[in-house]
């Protein structure tokens, strides 16, 4: 891909390009956060610690999550609010990076994961470390139109309802990491690294 002179490469964008959205830049000094409003990029937003931004949700009218990994080794997250070009750093678990980000503006409910079974919950405004039935790598995450969280890893999938997070697939001969979800309120479609599709369907009132 060719860029212009002095054009800012983008890793990732999120939002309504017509309204705002955020993007991560790429530049000598490291990742950057983007605003464009109405058309108008913003000025960049350094993130001087950060060596990589590998996730970014939007869980509100102009509120982000961010997450991703810092230059000494350690995860890094942040909610970043992009009208006031804010960036507040959040406590993370002691792992080496976070991974995936999952958000639902209209609800203002978001998730992060990362190494080592890593999980940020973000519920209208409030951020919370959680903690998952078994400990696994998590490589994506989703929300669900009900207000429902799902984390997934190789062979694992867990679904957070009612304020606590439950294990509902797991096959320990997996190694490919599922790196998409999908979710609705009675389904669940993941795709994993090598290509294949699982789906799972609740069975009832239950599950």
């Amino acid at each position: 891909m060719q860029f212009s002179e002095g054009a800012t490469p983008l890793d990732s964008l999120v939002g309504d390009l017509k309204d705002l959205a955020v993007a991560v830049g790429r530049t000598d000094r490291g990742p950057v956060l983007m605003t464009l409003c109405g058309g108008r990029w913003f000025r960049h937003v350094d993130l001087p610690d950060v060596a990589f931004v590998t996730s970014l949700a939007q869980v509100g009218d102009s509120e982000w999550l961010v997450g991703g990994h810092k230059r000494g080794g350690t995860a890094y997250a942040a909610r970043y609010f992009a009208l006031e070009l804010a960036v507040q750093e959040l406590e993370t678990p002691a792992v080496r990076a976070i991974i995936a980000a999952a958000g639902d503006p209209d609800m203002a409910q978001g998730v992060l994961g990362g190494a080592d079974g890593a999980v940020l919950w973000y519920d209208r405004g409030t951020m919370e470390q959680q903690d998952l039935p078994r400990s696994f790598d998590i490589s994506a995450v989703t929300v669900d139109p009900a207000g429902g969280g799902w984390v997934a890893g190789a062979g694992c999938i867990a679904h957070r309802q009612s304020d606590r997070w439950e294990l509902v697939w797991e096959d320990r001969n997996a190694v490919a990491p599922i790196v998409s979800l999908f979710a609705h309120v009675d389904r669940v479609v993941a795709m994993t690294a090598d290509g294949h599709i699982l789906e799972g369907v609740a069975s009832g009132p239950e599950s």
